[in-house]
């Protein structure tokens, strides 16, 4: 598949969770693990076959904390696809060449699935509405128009993200895991992880945030407090 075929497929794909697409029955319901098996294949030695990292085609540039150490914020490269029109996962690298380091994982799931979600459990989805408002949430592959459409859809969502690793800190990713957390309001995020960013991308978060002044601002107060 051609690059930019690819990138539509994974814009497709992912707008697909975020309410661009008819999705029914309880999202939250165990899965059928006969229709797991039905889809597997058996490895042949000399035949190619689909990966599972091949569906993780939209690429998303956004910045973490530890949610119990806000001081602790990074940089991190999202390699996302989605699961159904209400789940996608991402797989979460500290840099997005060849030599990255896989850190952790991201689970999105739609505002319908996080009102199903228990009180204990909310307590462990970030919001997604600041992050993007203020233009701190980024899809570099994507035209101007393709990322605006995206992020339009994407503030109805929450996150659930565990870092494994901190390659910076670590040379190896031992010990407990760390639940992260998205930004909120101005000054939470450090001004110069963000201006190294943009450098970098050779875009102005300041600009996507004026852009996105139409997106409307749907905070839960659950998260807010947090």
């Amino acid at each position: 598949m051609k690059p930019h075929c690819k990138l539509i497929s994974g814009l497709a794909s992912v707008l697909m969770i975020f309410g661009m697409a008819h999705f029914t029955g309880n999202a939250l319901a165990d899965p059928d693990p006969s229709a797991t098996e039905k889809q597997e294949s058996k490895p042949e030695i000399g035949k190619k076959f689909d990966h599972p990292t091949e569906q993780l085609q939209l690429y998303l540039d956004a910045f973490h904390y530890v949610k119990n150490k806000p001081s602790m914020q990074m940089e991190v490269h999202h390699y996302c696809g989605a699961v159904n029109p209400d789940l996608t996962q991402c797989a979460l690298y500290d840099k997005n060449t060849k030599n990255a380091h896989l850190i952790g994982i991201e689970y999105v799931i739609s505002d319908k699935l996080y009102n199903q979600l228990s009180a204990t459990e909310k307590n462990f989805w970030h919001p997604h509405p600041y992050e993007i408002k203020s233009g701190q949430l980024i899809a570099p592959e994507l035209s101007g128009s393709e990322e605006h459409t995206l992020m339009n859809k994407l503030y109805r969502t929450h996150g659930k993200t565990w870092h494994l690793w901190d390659p910076m800190q670590k040379k190896l990713p031992v010990g407990n895991p760390d639940l992260m957390w998205s930004f909120t309001k101005d000054g939470q995020l450090k001004a110069s992880l963000l201006t190294q960013r943009d450098k970098r991308f050779g875009i102005s978060s300041p600009q996507k945030k004026s852009a996105r002044t139409d997106i409307p601002m749907q905070a839960k107060a659950a998260h807010t407090k947090k």
